[in-house]
């Protein structure tokens, strides 16, 4: 068989998927190695073909490396979460620091209690937050290798809560971080007298001095930029410009890789060469190059990747050996996944080799298409077409976006880039012997910068720059390269294409990916979907996503950010709005906004401004229109009607699911907000939903009083489960199967009231919290209701 090393390479991941999936104990996949082992070395000896046994023995040490990875994830400081401690260790890599935080990473060793209580722990990284006045920041620039002791709240990162969420704990893991400390204003940070010594502390105190100089010589967004570009440093990036540059697919250019890598190669043994030296003396020089550029980089997956190619390649030419591009692809991918198998699931892993395998395969291809072209423009063309054609099912799956100008936008914008990346690493080097030299590098990198900012501009603000795309099923991904391979297999071979003989690799591929589209689509079409209902995890406040067996969205609240809190994100733009864009939604029928408390209209001003809609809702303005104003006017702007609702009148979606307005009375005006709420009723055959908003006192008493059609399969209770909105007859009347709290972790009202949960405890009634469960996920096909959540329980009801 062909390039056996491509095989196991491709059977070592399988094998990590299978464990991921599976998780079986160590001991079965020693078990089956030593097995498999055995059988080989009987096969050998019989002089019999051994391969298969060989890539299944691949397999099983790809599964044995997850597992014993994941038995390897312990951290010592778990016990101490939301505690106030004391940590001491050494700070590693440069700070990151904004106007107003700084953020270390620390190798704790050492950890104290209030009591003043000490405990030695193994080294173990912890990532500090430390806020600060501006005054402060020029003594937050912390040597690497410095050791601290510093105060704070400890924390554990935040999961997964919602559909459609990153999952940052699990990513921080990955890395061995397990435990945030965040140091609020005016806590001591004490600097104490030892210093670590060694090569990657060297590097990072470089890179610390060097990030300081760019940041003096020219304007911070450029510095931030050119950081991200050849160091992968993000944090001078604001989120709305990585938004742009995913918008318009250039996000790849400060993601370090192989571009990077290529220009430190070019660099070095353009140097070599020019200073005279021999093969035998360049070669080491470059390889040491790239392991420094991999430290200085921090490691990233694309640049170890590309390290690992580029020495095999360097090393190759220099032994006289045949150039092969797909083996060096396959033994980068062994030694990553060895060294870390958690990458195989990372959107930068996945992404790096889907650019490589699709430019090594379709770049040929292309270019033979567009033959027409001049030389120049035919390979500016085909490169981002290739590239394009590998990473899009996986920027849809990651990102939930397709470019519709990426091609255009790498065309014009590589190039620059190039330059900046070039100019920026001579800029580097001449930090290390000329300062004055330097600067005057980075002066000229400035204007460049500023060219990639505004072309950048200009290509996002073109209309349907991208269209956002639900995350795509594996199948789908599956299809999708199957057909893309049969296709390019077709125009390659049309003559024998037709032949029958089904070791035709493109025939093979066409046929299956277009029956795996078609069964796909056979089951779209006649799968009976239900009522989805679901409880978005956005902390203290309320957002309900409803979706139609026809396909109709609403959306109820968007959560938000109370002015009463520190916390500068929105739930609306970090957890509603990518919910909404994992499920492809570009378009709302109905936004309804129960009454306008900031935890629950806040959010919706991002949603508003992230994907369209027909409909705003709320109960009558009356007294309110102060809060309503600014609501209403963005909603105005984004050409969307408003309409007020009040008792008794009724949404039907003509596919048996229709929205019964319970509350308020249209005339009935109350002094607070929260009694003004709509309530709503969803109901679709025997189940059905009431949601409460956060009714509480004389709107609670009244509706109560004046309406009977309460019962119900699901009820949300009112105000967070406050003890205001408790009402023993209001419950009886719902008479629910299962009750559902909308209320955030350790929220400082103390909600949901104990007595509350005491009295759905006592009449065993489920009880799902959102602080507890993360999003609550139900789903009705009009006889009965299943439960899912995303921490913890599954039901049925």
């Amino acid at each position: 068989m062909n390039r056996p090393l491509i095989w196991i390479s491709l059977c070592f991941s399988i094998g990590i998927v299978l464990e991921k999936i599976f998780n079986f104990e160590a001991v079965y996949y020693f078990a089956a190695a030593a097995a498999l082992t055995l059988c080989a070395l009987i096969f050998f000896r019989l002089n019999r073909n051994a391969v298969f046994l060989i890539f299944a023995l691949a397999a099983a040490a790809g599964a044995l490396r997850l597992d014993l990875a994941e038995k390897e994830m312990v951290s010592h400081l778990i016990a101490f979460e939301r505690e106030e401690v004391q940590l001491e260790g050494i700070v590693t890599g440069s700070p990151e620091i904004n106007k107003d935080r700084a953020l270390w990473h620390l190798k704790a060793d050492r950890v104290g209690r209030e009591n003043g209580e000490w405990f030695t722990i193994p080294r173990e990284t912890v990532m500090v937050y430390y806020f600060f006045d501006g005054d402060e920041k020029n003594s937050l620039f912390i040597e690497p290798g410095r050791r601290i002791r510093i105060e704070g709240i400890l924390n554990l990162p935040r999961e997964r809560r919602n559909p459609g969420e990153f999952n940052y704990r699990e990513y921080l893991s990955h890395r061995g971080i397990f435990a945030l400390l965040y140091v609020e204003k005016g806590k001591d940070l004490l600097i104490l007298d030892h210093k670590e010594r060694g090569l990657s502390y060297y590097i990072a105190d470089i890179k610390a001095e060097f990030k300081k100089f760019v940041a003096s010589e020219i304007p911070k967004r450029e510095a931030g930029l050119l950081l991200a570009v050849l160091f992968g440093d993000k944090e001078g990036v604001s989120r709305e410009d990585r938004e742009m540059f995913s918008s318009i697919g250039v996000a790849h250019t400060f993601a370090v890789s192989g571009l990077h890598v290529g220009f430190v190669l070019l660099f070095v043994i353009s140097a070599a060469k020019i200073l005279n030296f021999r093969n035998s003396f360049y070669v080491p020089i470059v390889l040491v190059s790239l392991f420094i550029y991999c430290v200085l980089s921090e490691f990233a997956v694309t640049v170890v990747r590309a390290a690992i190619m580029g020495s095999l390649a360097l090393l190759g030419v220099y032994y006289g050996r045949e150039k092969n591009s797909y083996l060096g692809l396959a033994l980068s991918s062994i030694i990553i996944l060895i060294w870390n198998p958690f990458f195989l699931f990372e959107p930068g892993f996945q992404l790096s080799y889907a650019v490589v395998i699709s430019l090594l395969y379709f770049s040929p291809f292309i270019e033979d298409l567009l033959s027409f072209l001049p030389y120049n423009l035919n390979k500016a063309t085909a490169v981002p077409i290739a590239a394009q054609l590998g990473t899009a099912p996986f920027t849809a799956l990651h990102f939930n976006y397709f470019s519709l100008v990426s091609i255009a936008a790498n065309i014009l914008l590589i190039a620059v880039m190039g330059l900046v990346v070039l100019i920026g690493l001579l800029g580097f080097v001449l930090f290390f012997f000329f300062k004055p030299l330097a600067g005057v590098s980075l002066q000229g990198v400035g204007p460049l910068l500023k060219l990639f900012y505004s072309l950048s501009e200009i290509i996002n603000s073109l209309p349907f720059s991208s269209i956002n795309m639900a995350s795509p099923a594996l199948y789908h991904i599956t299809a999708y390269f199957l057909i893309l391979v049969g296709i390019k297999e077709f125009m390659e071979n049309r003559e024998n294409f037709l032949q029958y003989n089904l070791k035709n690799l493109g025939k093979s591929a066409l046929f299956a990916g277009i029956l795996i589209m078609f069964i796909s689509a056979v089951f779209d079409i006649f799968a009976e979907k239900p009522l989805e209902v679901i409880f978005l995890d956005v902390g203290q406040g309320d957002s309900i996503f409803i979706e139609t067996p026809s396909g109709r969205k609403i959306l109820i609240d968007g959560g938000g950010k109370p002015e009463y809190y520190d916390d500068s994100s929105s739930p609306g733009r970090y957890v509603v709005v990518p919910f909404l864009k994992s499920r492809g939604v570009n378009r709302l029928d109905y936004i309804i906004n129960t009454h306008p408390d900031a935890d629950h209209a806040e959010g919706l001003f991002h949603v508003i401004s992230a994907v369209k809609a027909e409909y705003i809702i709320t109960p009558p303005v009356g007294m309110m229109k102060e809060e309503y104003g600014d609501l209403l006017k963005a909603s105005k702007r984004e050409g969307i009607l408003h309409r007020e609702f009040s008792r008794g009148m009724e949404i039907d979606f003509g596919d048996g699911v229709r929205i019964n307005v319970l509350a308020p009375g249209k005339n009935r005006v109350y002094k607070g907000t929260n009694e003004n709420s709509l309530v709503l009723k969803v109901i679709y055959g025997d189940t059905s939903f009431l949601l409460t908003g956060d009714i509480e006192g004389e709107g609670l008493f009244d509706l109560t009083a004046l309406s009977s059609d309460f019962d119900s399969t699901v009820l949300k209770l009112p105000h967070h489960g406050s003890v205001n909105s408790f009402d023993q007859i209001f419950y009886n009347k719902a008479d629910p199967e299962a009750v559902v709290i909308s209320v955030g972790e350790s929220n400082r009202f103390g909600h949901p009231s104990e007595k509350v949960v005491e009295y759905w405890n006592n009449l065993k009634i489920p009880l799902y919290r959102t602080d507890a469960h993360g999003a609550v996920i139900m789903k009705s096909d009009g006889k009965k209701c299943s439960i899912n959540t995303i921490i913890n329980e599954n039901n049925k009801i």
